[in-house]
């Protein structure tokens, strides 16, 4: 019996001792970064960032899940970690203000992070 798993939102395969995408079955370890995301087809943005998430402000780290609720997560620079639907929630809110490029944009966003800090 093979085992299966996913990567990034992608149906993988292990065999022989590797992964693979399962449907191409190209090698995870030699494709990985220009395979793009299995949920939503974007690419990773050039930061190497979830190409759907692209850079959130106050963040360390953070996954939307790739279709999967629970696997989402968000990081924040103290080590403090929140995981599915709240992750979510977050995600949204700080893409809403980490694209903020208007002046009132940017004045809304530094209230909100004057309200976090």
């Amino acid at each position: 019996m093979a085992i299966k798993s996913k990567i990034r939102g992608n149906n993988t395969i292990y065999k022989d001792g590797n992964w693979y995408f399962e449907g191409t079955n190209e090698l995870v370890s030699k494709t990985y970064e220009n395979t793009p995301c299995g949920h939503c087809g974007k690419d990773f943005t050039k930061e190497g960032h979830d190409g759907c998430l692209g850079t959130l402000i106050g963040l360390m780290n953070a996954c939307c899940g790739h279709g999967e609720e629970d696997e989402a997560f968000i990081q924040f620079w103290d080590g403090e970690c929140i995981r599915g639907k709240d992750a979510i929630d977050i995600i949204n809110i700080l893409k809403k203000y980490s694209k903020a490029s208007s002046e009132g944009e940017i004045k809304e966003r530094q209230s909100f992070l004057q309200q976090v800090r």
